[in-house]
């Protein structure tokens, strides 16, 4: 249970840290949600 805290806590954070950096970069942000689809896919098909 703490290791999906922390999890949720990077994922947070990571997400911060992408929206102030999609602020500055074009393009970016759709790098970041296509990355992050992919990821969340992955996850669902190990499960």
């Amino acid at each position: 249970m703490p290791e999906a805290a922390v999890a949720g806590a990077m994922i947070v954070l990571l997400f911060a840290g992408a929206k102030e950096k999609a602020r500055h970069l074009p393009g970016f942000r759709e790098l970041v949600f296509s990355g992050t689809l992919r990821s969340i896919r992955r996850l669902l098909a190990m499960t």
